[in-house]
């Protein structure tokens, strides 16, 4: 069963965003060279886990759906999961560790604000 879910694209120099309906699998694409935060409107507890093929981000969902953000590591991107039912926001901050390798941290956020860039 496919999850059907909200993409939201921020643009982090103009503050634009961009509304998408699409279901969280398949492949969404980003802009090249412009680094957005992607929203999906999603919790950790629905994800099995995250990785990396060249530079896109594949997630791979506990019901087995699978949706790659080509171009994610092109640019400075940021992935924001929005839980469906209390609007709370985790930042997924991507980090490569000498010792443990692909590590994914999840950051608890207020509002988006402060993964933008400023004016």
């Amino acid at each position: 069963m496919c999850m059907s879910g909200h993409v939201l694209f921020i643009d982090k120099k103009s503050h634009q965003e961009t509304n998408i309906e699409s279901k969280l699998t398949g492949t969404l694409t980003l802009p090249k060279q412009q680094p957005v935060v992607v929203q999906l409107k999603t919790s950790p507890e629905e994800i099995k886990h995250f990785k990396v093929e060249g530079v896109n981000l594949v997630i791979i969902f506990n019901n087995g759906d699978v949706l790659t953000i080509v171009g994610y590591f092109e640019a400075d991107n940021s992935l924001v999961l929005k839980s469906k039912n209390d609007g709370t926001l985790n930042w997924v901050e991507f980090v490569n560790d000498e010792q443990e390798g692909f590590v994914v941290k999840y950051s608890a956020l207020e509002e988006i604000e402060p993964l933008l860039y400023d004016d």
